[in-house]
């Protein structure tokens, strides 16, 4: 079952301090609703992986802007 959205805030506001394990809390929540998401549109099980990873990690960089 998916995280409550303030779950998620609150977990992305603790990644903001630093704190690793609440973004990997959050990748393991959503990595599900993503990866089924792109399975209809990517053209290839490969490349949804990598659009997955690349989401993640774009989200890991920009964590500070999260609002």
């Amino acid at each position: 079952m998916a995280m409550d959205p303030k779950d998620i805030d609150a977990l992305i506001v603790a990644a903001q301090g630093g704190d690793r394990e609440a973004f990997a809390a959050v990748v393991v929540d959503l990595y599900p609703q993503l990866a089924g998401f792109l399975a209809f549109h990517a053209p290839t099980p490969e490349l949804m992986d990598e659009v997955v990873q690349a989401s993640f990690v774009t989200a890991f960089e920009k964590v500070s802007d999260y609002k």
